[in-house]
């Protein structure tokens, strides 16, 4: 892509930056949430049940509906307190718990196993229908790992799928990246259609999207391996990205922080290229699986 005027060349992919302000709380009605994932972890140990994350924002306007009606519907809160440990994670204020599950998208809700941290997830607004029905499945899936069956017969879905992360490497980003640069939108990547490059595991949505990176990689791969141009710039230290915020930029994809530093290139992207931060795009393209400390 040619460099041509800001609004053509600067592209930030989101579906969330202005989507209206609402307060994050730390309870939904009568039920009350933690809102440190090491404390719901301890619980969720000590009473033998599942972590019920939801990651949110102050900005997210699908939260507060969400808070305002499903989670404050009296069935609801009863299965949670019942079979969960229900913990309210803001992304903005808990940045590394956020990047270790790789959320990239508000709401985001998990059920995960606080020992072997094995999740299942649903994104985006839930009706009260919705959420109980994700609950009951996720639930069995989780009591099925930790129950008394011999081990080869206890290994959930979910516990396979975590492995197999592990054993790919760590993960660039949960979207896939041919989508984000050929269609400016977030399609969640699949399992079944991921491979490794420099290092990082990526998935895509389908297996020709798959072959479509394969043939041209630097066509899709985001500069600095992910990690955000602003944060390298104004702090010296690599952070990894997030696609929610990438942004496109004369023919090169970056992947910033957050949404503060996205609009912060996108103003001036020429300052965050200068030649300190072509320095280090150099030596990350000379140093394959370089990444962002997590």
């Amino acid at each position: 892509m040619s460099r041509t005027s800001l609004r053509s060349s600067l592209q930030v992919f989101t579906v969330l930056a202005l989507m209206g302000l609402c307060a994050t709380r730390g309870e939904a009605g009568s039920l009350q949430w933690l809102t440190s994932y090491e404390k719901a972890q301890k619980q969720a140990v000590a009473e033998s049940k599942p972590i019920l994350a939801m990651f949110t924002a102050s900005w997210c306007g699908p939260c507060k509906r969400m808070k305002s009606t499903t989670l404050s519907d009296a069935g609801v809160e009863s299965a949670l307190a019942e079979h969960f440990v229900p913990v309210m994670i803001d992304t903005d204020e808990n940045r590394s718990v956020t990047r270790k599950f790789g959320i990239s998208a508000m709401p985001t809700i998990l059920v995960i196993h606080p020992v072997t941290e094995a999740t299942q997830s649903v994104r985006g607004f839930q009706s009260k229908g919705e959420f109980l029905a994700f609950l009951n499945r996720n639930k069995q899936s989780v009591q099925l790992a930790s129950g008394n069956k011999p081990a080869s017969e206890a290994t959930s879905p979910i516990q396979q799928v975590n492995q197999q992360q592990a054993d790919n490497g760590t993960l660039l980003t949960p979207f896939c990246l041919v989508s984000i640069v050929e269609d400016g939108k977030l399609e969640d990547g699949l399992q079944e259609f991921s491979t490794t490059y420099e290092g990082l595991t990526v998935r895509f949505g389908s297996a020709s999207k798959r072959e479509r990176f394969l043939e041209k990689p630097d066509a899709y791969w985001p500069q600095l391996q992910g990690n955000c141009p602003v944060s390298l710039k104004d702090t010296g230290e690599r952070v990894r990205g997030e696609a929610r915020w990438a942004v496109e930029y004369d023919g090169q994809l970056f992947f910033c922080q957050t949404r503060e530093n996205a609009l912060k290139f996108v103003k001036k992207p020429t300052s965050y290229l200068a030649e300190e931060v072509k320095v280090g795009l150099k030596k990350q393209a000379a140093t394959p699986g370089a990444s962002a400390v997590n």
